[in-house]
Order: C-alpha cells, then structure tokens, then sequence
C-alpha cells in the first residue's frame, strides 16, 4: 500500500486490497530526519577536544587549558576514560607539550635570555641571563646517576660526610 499524504481529508490510496484502511500519517522513511541533541553535542565535544589537544601540544596546563576553552576539567577526563582514542590522543599532547617545554628550558639554560640593565631610570644595555638551576634541573633529569639527588648533598660533600661518620665511629671503639 503506498500513500500519498498532504491533508486529511485529502488523500489517495493505490492499493490491491480494496478494503485496506489508509494511513493518516505519512511513513517513517517519509519524514525528514533531524539530528538529535545528542548528535549536535557529541559535534560541539569534538571541536573542544580538538582544541584541547592543541592547547595541550603548546604546553599548557589541564588547567589552564579547560579555562581559555570553558570546559569542566571533570568533562575532560570524564571523556578520557570514555574514549580511548582521545585518552591516547591526550597522552601524545601531552608529551609534545613536554618536549616543547624542555626546549625552552634547555634554551634559558645554554643560549640564556637578554635582559635590560636599567641606569638612572633608562636602559643602558642588555645582559645576557642564563639559569644555572635550570641547567642543573637538566643535568639531574638526563643524568641522575651523576647528577642525581643524594639527599641534598653532592657527591664530594657526600663523600666527607661518610668520612666523618667513619672517624666518629672510630673514636668511640677505642
């Protein structure tokens, strides 16, 4: 049976059952599909994770990120554990992110920053600033066997503290 619906009480059948009753709505396949909300969300979502990612590769924090983007951090790694693609995607940012980072720092570090030397309320030049703590924060992290944490101590004032402890010991066994 097919039908052909406009209005009503308008309406005409061709069928090869004469006594079918005609439909008074027209079929499913006949009325125009709409997207669900859900649909237009799970859009919207893509386009915010997309650039969270971005922010993400440029450095910044989950934080900082979800801020500039107005999205709830708890969104973000709501999404995460839902979506394996996006966690995996999340995590690759992330260490790009990082390694622009590192960088930088090693930059400040080796090649150092220009900064102004002020005289009399003017500039009179520029210095050139490196950061030795930054370099030593790079030295521990690639190096940790020589640079390493050791309580605080580097290995020559480790190496006279354990010679104290040695002497100490030996005065009192006598």
């Amino acid at each position: 049976m097919t039908i052909t619906f406009q209005n009503p009480d308008d309406f005409e059948k061709s069928s090869s059952d004469p006594d079918a009753v005609p439909a008074l709505v027209p079929m499913m396949e006949d009325i125009p599909k709409k997207k669900p909300l859900e649909h237009k969300m799970q859009g919207l979502n893509k386009r915010k994770k997309a650039n969270f990612l971005k922010a993400l590769e440029n450095g910044e924090t989950v934080t900082s990120a979800a801020a500039a983007l107005k999205i709830n951090r708890s969104d973000l790694y709501r999404w995460r554990c839902d979506d394996a693609a996006f966690d995996e995607a999340w995590a690759s940012a992330w260490s790009f992110g990082a390694d622009m980072l590192e960088e930088e720092a090693i930059r400040r570090a080796v090649e150092g920053v220009e900064k102004p030397v002020f005289r009399g309320g003017e500039i009179v030049g520029q210095v050139r600033d490196y950061s030795d703590s930054m370099l030593m924060f790079l030295l521990k992290a690639r190096k940790p066997e020589l640079f390493g944490s050791m309580g605080g101590k580097t290995p020559a004032r480790k190496e006279k503290t354990d010679a104290k402890k040695k002497y100490r010991r030996s005065r009192r066994n006598r």
